[in-house]
């Protein structure tokens, strides 16, 4: 078990530095003389660059270390999206340490908050229906507030002039305060997830309707 841990660790650990390497390669190849008008310029700095690897060896051991919770999935892609390519823009660009340090030092406060005892999650009886009635409330108040805000009148199906109708006056004023949050999890979570139910038990009439809210929120 142990020669396993090692050997995974090892593994994962080349590939990190592998994707580093890409990353760094594809920057001064390529990026760096195709968008250096956009800001994206090659100004290496070798102790940045050196400081930018001992953080990503010591974000990655940090990380490691809860490979088994339930997180390690999101915190990983976190580490590869967007922590990774920020290590690299620091030695390359010569970024200031503030903002380097400004975005890794919260990722790695959370590393170590995060306990890696086993949480024990109860089972919610029902919890099926509940999500489904929650679901449907959520979007039967965001297509209501669509109604009585004048949304029919400004039903659009030409995809071209989706972003216009967006940035009009009626896109602005149908988005502001709490639904501007509200409707994007309505359609983004509650009816996708009504939508993939109705399918899953084949109730492919419910499936229509909350296709068709789809379109008409969007």
């Amino acid at each position: 078990m142990k020669l396993y841990i090692k050997k995974n660790f090892i593994i994962n650990l080349i590939g990190i530095v592998l994707l580093k390497l890409s990353l760094d390669y594809i920057y001064i190849i390529f990026i760096s003389k195709i968008f250096a008008y956009e800001g994206f310029y090659l100004n290496i700095n070798i102790s940045k660059y050196i400081e930018s690897w001992i953080a990503l060896i010591i974000i990655f051991i940090l990380l490691k270390r809860l490979e088994k919770h339930i997180l390690y999935i999101t915190l990983l892609l976190i580490y590869i999206l967007l922590i990774i390519p920020t290590i690299t823009l620091y030695g390359l660009r010569d970024e200031p340490s503030w903002a380097f340090y400004s975005m890794i030092i919260p990722y790695i406060i959370m590393l170590l908050l995060i306990s890696t005892k086993k949480v024990k999650l109860r089972y919610i009886a029902h919890s099926k229906a509940i999500a489904i009635i929650i679901s449907v409330i959520v979007v039967g108040v965001v297509l209501i507030h669509y109604i009585l805000s004048g949304g029919l009148s400004h039903i659009n199906f030409d995809l071209s002039k989706v972003y216009e109708l967006r940035e009009s006056d009626y896109g602005i004023s149908s988005n502001s305060g709490v639904f501007g949050y509200i409707n994007s999890w309505a359609t983004k979570v509650f009816n996708i997830f009504l939508i993939s139910i109705a399918f899953l038990k084949k109730k492919y009439f419910y499936a229509i309707i909350f296709i068709f809210i789809q379109v008409l929120l969007l």
